[in-house]
């Protein structure tokens, strides 16, 4: 997922090497909607076949509306990799959701949603089948890019800007993760920062900072870095400690994700 205004975020990945390769098409979100979208991603696995896939953590919720089978699911953030082995999805498009999206389209604290994987119409209701009819019927990615910001833009009850928020993004921002210093810029104590981002988010300051740099890691490698300049470029002492941190979290070495996403995932815009 690719957007202006945060993070780079891979949401998921073949759970195994694929004889033919897997598709990613970005598309971000318009102006008017950033700080709600954090972006588009159009998939296809080969042949449209439905193949297991093995969830990165991550620090947003993600629509995914596949365009066979009429629906899709809802990924709340996540700590810790999950594979996913009843995976729906084959050819259609994804949305990545900051909290205040979840807020603003779903009408829930993201906190709700968090560690979950829901059916899209249990969450969507009607708009599920709905989406993934005009979507899929959409002749080409630029006017299904164009359809989505029309549907959100008309979904979304738009929130101002607020101390989640403002937390959500430093933490992403701060590659050293300094929480007392990001509590502190933003005027509040460490323990009130905790709070609230537990509360809204169902994860802490901490865990959301080391997500947001393994992704920033992960996104270094499946652009053709090598894990130590990931490493570096990431904002993590060395190798051994990106490594340490991807098994721990990710449930694989940069080696494996490397030999995935390097060699059997084309992303392009």
């Amino acid at each position: 997922m690719d957007h202006r205004d945060g993070p780079l975020l891979i949401h998921s990945m073949p759970a195994q090497r694929l004889p033919v390769g897997c598709e990613s098409i970005l598309g971000p979100p318009p102006r008017r909607l950033r700080g709600h979208v954090l972006g588009y991603s159009g998939f296809g696995s080969p042949a449209a076949a439905r193949v297991g896939h093995r969830l990165l953590p991550i620090t947003a919720t993600t629509l995914i509306v596949d365009f066979g089978t009429g629906s899709g699911l809802v990924t709340g953030m996540r700590g810790q990799a999950h594979l996913e082995t009843r995976t729906p999805w084959g050819y259609g498009v994804s949305v990545a959701l900051t909290p205040a999206g979840v807020r603003g389209l779903l009408g829930v604290p993201a906190r709700e949603l968090a560690g979950e994987t829901l059916d899209l119409a249990a969450v969507l209701g009607a708009r599920a089948g709905e989406w993934s009819e005009r979507l899929a019927a959409a002749p080409g990615w630029p006017a299904r890019w164009a359809l989505l910001d029309e549907l959100l833009t008309a979904a979304l009850d738009p929130a101002p800007d607020d101390l989640l928020m403002t937390a959500w993004r430093r933490l992403h921002a701060d590659r050293r993760l300094r929480i007392g210093a990001v509590a502190a810029g933003l005027g509040v104590s460490r323990r009130r920062l905790e709070l609230v981002v537990r509360e809204q988010l169902g994860l802490s300051p901490g865990r959301i900072a080391r997500i947001a740099r393994l992704q920033r890691a992960a996104a270094l490698l499946a652009s053709g870095s090598r894990p130590a300049e990931a490493a570096a470029a990431a904002g993590f002492a060395d190798q051994a400690h990106l490594t340490r941190e991807m098994r721990a979290l990710g449930g694989l070495t940069p080696g494996e994700l490397c030999a995935i996403v390097q060699d059997h995932w084309t992303v392009r815009t």
